[in-house]
């Protein structure tokens, strides 16, 4: 069943960057370099990773973002929510939220802003409970004590 809907996932990320690739007049055949990714193949759909899913409703929002410079108002609320989607299976997509708001005005960017993160906190809301914090908050832990990344430059710092 999982495999399913990433297969979905998957075709709906190929009519997304498909749609993408022609807005912004770039070679359609460009796709190829994503459909035939053989980590894609293997992690995504084989593995079974939810990371399709996320790039999906990323896709949607950016899809919808590049709308609202026709000035759509509804597709800035609406790429605000599919990002706070993204957001909700991976967090990862987080980290591009300032990107997407720079180029907005101040006020439509904590607009933006303040919807994916409504989005977020209703989506987590139903399993929010005392030990998921605690979890959630060893793994932060776990991750700026105990990781160490590019190890030779922290062992010179160090």
């Amino acid at each position: 069943m999982l495999r399913i809907e990433i297969i979905f996932a998957e075709i709906g990320n190929t009519w997304l960057i498909k749609q993408l690739l022609k807005t912004n007049n770039l070679p359609v055949k460009n796709i190829l370099l994503y459909v035939l990714n053989p980590l894609v193949i293997i992690e995504l759909t084989g593995n079974l990773h939810f990371e399709s899913v996320t790039i999906f409703f990323l896709l949607i929002s950016l899809f919808l973002y590049q709308q609202f410079t026709n000035k759509r108002i509804k597709s800035l609320v609406l790429s605000a929510i599919s990002f706070g989607v993204s957001v909700s299976v991976k967090l990862i997509p987080l980290i591009l939220l300032p990107l997407l708001i720079r180029n907005l005005s101040i006020k439509k960017g904590v607009l933006y802003s303040v919807i994916v993160a409504v989005i977020v906190v209703m989506l987590f809301l139903p399993f929010l409970t005392a030990e998921l914090l605690s979890h959630f908050m060893s793994s932060i832990n776990l991750y700026f004590h105990k990781f160490e990344f590019n190890a030779s430059v922290y062992y010179i710092v160090r």
